[in-house]
Protein backbone atom coordinates (compact mmCIF):
# COMPACT_ATOMS: atom_id res chain seq x y z
CA UNK A 1 0.00 0.00 0.00
CA UNK A 2 1.29 3.47 -0.87
CA UNK A 3 2.23 5.83 1.97
CA UNK A 4 -0.22 8.51 3.02
CA UNK A 5 0.21 11.56 0.79
CA UNK A 6 -0.26 14.86 2.69
CA UNK A 7 -1.26 16.59 -0.56
CA UNK A 8 -4.05 14.07 -1.04
CA UNK A 9 -5.35 14.71 2.48
CA UNK A 10 -5.40 18.47 2.04
CA UNK A 11 -7.35 18.09 -1.20
CA UNK A 12 -10.10 16.14 0.58
CA UNK A 13 -11.23 19.12 2.65
CA UNK A 14 -14.05 20.36 0.41
CA UNK A 15 -17.04 22.35 1.68
CA UNK A 16 -20.40 20.61 1.34
CA UNK A 17 -22.51 21.90 -1.49
CA UNK A 18 -26.14 22.43 -0.40
CA UNK A 19 -27.30 22.60 -4.03
CA UNK A 20 -26.44 19.02 -4.87
CA UNK A 21 -26.14 17.50 -1.38
CA UNK A 22 -22.55 16.43 -2.07
CA UNK A 23 -20.73 16.21 1.25
CA UNK A 24 -17.04 15.31 1.36
CA UNK A 25 -15.08 14.22 4.42
CA UNK A 26 -12.49 16.54 5.87
CA UNK A 27 -8.85 15.50 6.08
CA UNK A 28 -9.35 14.69 9.76
CA UNK A 29 -11.92 12.02 8.82
CA UNK A 30 -9.55 10.17 6.49
CA UNK A 31 -9.35 6.47 7.45
CA UNK A 32 -5.94 4.80 7.82
CA UNK A 33 -5.14 1.10 7.59
CA UNK A 34 -3.24 -0.75 10.30
CA UNK A 35 -0.22 -0.77 7.98
CA UNK A 36 -0.33 3.02 7.56
CA UNK A 37 -0.64 3.60 11.32
CA UNK A 38 2.18 1.14 11.95
CA UNK A 39 4.46 3.04 9.55
CA UNK A 40 3.48 6.41 11.00
CA UNK A 41 4.17 5.33 14.58
CA UNK A 42 7.19 3.22 13.56
CA UNK A 43 5.90 0.20 15.48
CA UNK A 44 5.03 -3.33 14.31
CA UNK A 45 1.47 -4.04 13.16
CA UNK A 46 1.43 -6.81 15.74
CA UNK A 47 1.82 -4.20 18.51
CA UNK A 48 -1.30 -2.42 17.25
CA UNK A 49 -3.15 -5.74 17.25
CA UNK A 50 -2.02 -6.42 20.81
CA UNK A 51 -3.06 -2.94 21.96
CA UNK A 52 -6.47 -3.40 20.31
CA UNK A 53 -7.02 -6.68 22.16
CA UNK A 54 -6.10 -4.96 25.44
CA UNK A 55 -8.28 -1.89 24.77
CA UNK A 56 -5.19 0.34 24.50
CA UNK A 57 -3.71 2.41 21.70
CA UNK A 58 -5.46 4.66 19.21
CA UNK A 59 -9.22 4.45 18.78
CA UNK A 60 -10.27 2.33 15.80
CA UNK A 61 -13.33 1.01 14.01
CA UNK A 62 -13.87 -2.49 12.67
CA UNK A 63 -14.75 -2.61 9.00
CA UNK A 64 -15.33 -6.26 8.33
CA UNK A 65 -12.28 -8.03 9.66
CA UNK A 66 -10.07 -4.96 9.32
CA UNK A 67 -9.25 -2.26 11.84
CA UNK A 68 -9.34 1.28 10.48
CA UNK A 69 -8.10 4.35 12.30
CA UNK A 70 -9.61 7.78 11.73
CA UNK A 71 -6.81 10.29 11.20
CA UNK A 72 -8.31 12.76 13.71
CA UNK A 73 -8.47 10.04 16.39
CA UNK A 74 -4.86 9.08 15.73
CA UNK A 75 -3.75 12.71 16.04
CA UNK A 76 -5.67 13.07 19.33
CA UNK A 77 -4.10 9.88 20.68
CA UNK A 78 -0.62 11.02 19.67
CA UNK A 79 -1.18 14.35 21.45
CA UNK A 80 -2.36 12.53 24.58
CA UNK A 81 0.80 10.42 24.53
CA UNK A 82 2.92 13.58 24.43
CA UNK A 83 1.03 15.00 27.41
CA UNK A 84 1.42 11.76 29.37
CA UNK A 85 5.13 11.68 28.61
CA UNK A 86 5.80 15.18 29.90
CA UNK A 87 7.36 15.27 33.34
CA UNK A 88 7.60 18.33 35.52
Amino acid sequence: MAPLDPAAISSVNIDPSPENGNIQNSAADYWLSTEEVSRRLKIPEKTLANWASLGKGPRFARMGRYRRYRFSDLLAWEEAQLELGESA
